[in-house]
């Protein structure tokens, strides 16, 4: 009889718990399929709020809503190479750039104005610097140099001073990061200078 208790009794332990494990499987599934749907949407809009910096048409405090609207109505996309570029008009891109940081991967936009040989803008969408150092690449006082940014007809386009030609000015105590992000941005706008003088864009 005592047995028949225990077992009773580890039979209503064990069915509780597989009902409770039903109920919070099914609970977080609902939850996951709830917001699904808004995570993407914020996803997309973040990014469309870095291609949007990187034209210089980023509007201040701007909605969901407004950011969506801006977006669609300004640019047309375009994949070239498994890459998908912005286009403003003619001559006028938003493209993807991304390299080695010091500790990561980092990834961004540029807008150029290949007629005109102007940086519109510079945004980066992730990477892994150290804040208060390398990190600063995503503070204004770094990407501000960006905007409308003439560039030299021929490379190397971008340049720290107080080096001659210098047109832009490294983080200070960043040496690594200023460095690599310098590097890799002057690779990806000779990739994109060569691609666009070849016609690919056209």
């Amino acid at each position: 009889m005592a047995k028949n208790k225990r077992h009773s009794r580890y039979s209503y332990s064990i069915g509780f718990m597989v009902l409770i494990t039903i109920i919070m499987v099914g609970a977080l599934a609902l939850i996951n399929e709830a917001t699904e749907a808004r995570i993407r949407q914020n996803g997309e809009v973040k990014n469309q709020e870095k291609v949007l910096e990187a034209a210089n048409l980023l509007p201040e405090n701007g909605t969901y809503q407004k950011i969506q609207s801006l977006f669609s109505n300004s640019f047309e996309t375009m994949n070239w190479n498994e890459t998908i570029l912005y286009q403003l008009d003619a001559s006028i891109f938003v493209v993807p750039v991304s390299g080695s940081g010091l500790w990561g991967a980092v990834e961004g936009y540029i807008g150029i104005d290949f007629a005109t040989n102007t940086i519109l803008g510079l945004s980066f969408v992730s990477h892994s610097e150290t804040p208060g150092l390398g990190g600063r690449i995503e503070e204004p006082e770094f990407l501000d140099q960006f905007d409308k940014l003439l560039l030299p007809a021929k490379p190397d386009y971008l340049i720290y001073r107080p080096k001659p030609g210098g047109n832009i000015d490294a983080i200070s105590g960043a040496t690594g990061t200023s460095n690599a992000v310098r590097n890799f941005l002057n690779a990806d706008l000779i990739r994109y200078y060569d691609a666009y003088a070849r016609g690919d864009f056209e």
